[in-house]
């Protein structure tokens, strides 16, 4: 499984691939982290009180396998799968639950010391404006049941905007940035969407033993 974490390293900075962005980034040791690690960063950086923390179970290796799959087929939709792969990406569905916006590292452009979420000023509308083409639809109840959570317990038929957020603890001074940003840009939406904070921490430490 290290080739998926291989992919994730080299490909945090599509547009700059040098080590300097991990540096960056602060990132800390990729290892297991508790709960209770999970939720005091969560605690300290989540604006919306009532959140439910989920942790992403084998999010990765799917995706992975996806990417595996639809390369044969077309490059295009493999090359969406990569992006999905990356560490910090925000999915945005719209009432209908479709895919119509996503955010993440790989284009996220490094300024001053950190990454530019707002490049061509994206965040100032919400949804934001897609950082590229969505080539795939990914249902988001595919997104969720690679995680710990009950999908039985959401109501996906009802019309509201959804918003998938992964993060974690190891780009820890870029992710927090991160949820800063996106979190700023929720505000403008007319409706508050429905959002989901994924934490992968433990998943990309499994996927790359």
């Amino acid at each position: 499984m290290k080739k998926i974490l291989t992919i994730i390293l080299i490909s945090i900075n599509c547009l700059s691939c040098q080590n300097i962005m991990f540096i960056m980034a602060g990132y800390l040791p990729l290892k297991i982290r508790s709960d209770k690690e999970i939720k005091k960063f969560a605690e300290k950086n989540i604006y919306f009180k009532g959140y439910q923390l989920i942790q992403s179970d084998s999010y990765f290796t799917y995706l992975d396998d996806k990417d595996s799959e639809m390369h044969a087929a077309d490059s295009n939709t493999a090359d969406s799968f990569k992006i999905f792969l990356q560490p910090l990406k925000v999915l945005y569905y719209d009432e209908n639950n479709k895919l119509v916006s996503v955010l993440t590292n790989c284009y996220a452009i490094p300024e001053g010391g950190q990454f530019n979420w707002n490049t061509e000023n994206r965040l100032d509308k919400y949804p934001p404006v897609t950082h590229t083409p969505v080539f795939k639809q990914i249902p988001i109840t595919e997104i969720l049941k690679q995680t710990n959570l009950d999908v039985n317990t959401v109501d996906l038929k009802k019309k509201r905007s959804r918003v998938v957020i992964s993060w974690n603890i190891f780009l820890n001074k870029e992710s927090k940035h991160f949820l800063k940003c996106i979190q700023e840009n929720l505000f403008k939406a007319n409706d508050m969407p429905e959002v989901f904070y994924i934490n992968n921490d433990n998943s990309l430490y499994v996927n790359s033993r």
